[in-house]
């Protein structure tokens, strides 16, 4: 199952198939230093709503134009969460 949930920054959609993030299978991976000397890590663009490639339609779907034009159904479990009220009696 697809579903669309923000990124750590809360501005970004990422989407994710059964709980694992995406790729973009057509941005090259990027060596990064690492935090230990000597390393490199490999950094992945995910696919998600930063790309303008990427399209969220009406009624759960996005819609995917990188590839053939594929349109995914999703389910949008990261919604805004109502913020708890403090009430001064």
């Amino acid at each position: 199952m697809y579903t669309l949930k923000k990124d750590a920054s809360g501005e970004v959609e990422i989407l994710h198939r059964e709980g694992k993030p995406l790729f973009c299978p057509f941005k090259p991976i990027l060596l990064v230093p690492s935090n230990i000397s000597g390393q490199l890590q490999m950094h992945r663009e995910p696919c998600g709503s930063h790309c303008p490639l990427f399209n969220v339609l009406i009624d759960n779907k996005a819609a995917l134009n990188c590839g053939t034009g594929v349109i995914i159904l999703f389910d949008k479990t990261e919604e805004t969460k109502p913020q708890p009220k403090l009430i001064k009696l």
